[in-house]
């Protein structure tokens, strides 16, 4: 199942990007409570949807994912895809608020998303002592990289 990437995604993605920037502005008038649940509940999904044409049809999918959209005539989650970030959304956010303005490229640069099932996203929750990448290593979860259709992990 190939990776579609958006007509739109680097309009998209600058604007992703732009959106998370403005929210760790301070804001007159708006608590940093609430700038911080928008960047955690809506941004960083921004960011990890704007590349993909779907939001359950990213690069990176676990090959139970993948396995499961195959026998899917509409593309969709059938309420048993997760939408993973990779390295957990706190840890991001941890980052981006201790970073200087500068550094916030690179951390955005670095967040991804790997669609996995409901299974394996508990399993990924239970492994609290790994991040990213080593999460899914550490849950046994092979990772497949749909743009160059190879094994990721």
């Amino acid at each position: 199942m190939p990776y579609i990437r958006h007509k739109s995604a680097d309009e998209r993605t600058s604007s992703a990007r732009a959106l998370v920037k403005a929210l760790l502005r301070e804001m007159p008038g708006v608590s940093s409570v609430h700038q911080n649940e928008c960047i955690h509940r809506v941004a960083l999904y921004k960011i990890t949807e704007a590349d993909c044409k779907y939001k359950f049809r990213t690069r990176y999918m676990s090959n139970a994912a993948l396995e499961f959209a195959k026998t899917q005539t509409k593309i969709g989650s059938g309420g048993v895809l997760v939408h993973e970030h990779v390295t957990e959304r706190s840890k991001i956010i941890s980052s981006l608020l201790k970073a200087s303005p500068e550094e916030v490229d690179a951390i955005l640069d670095s967040v991804v998303a790997c669609v996995v099932t409901k299974e394996e996203h508990k399993k990924l929750n239970n492994s609290k002592k790994a991040h990213g990448w080593e999460r899914y290593r550490a849950a046994e979860i092979r990772v497949r990289d749909t743009l160059t259709d190879s094994q990721h992990i």
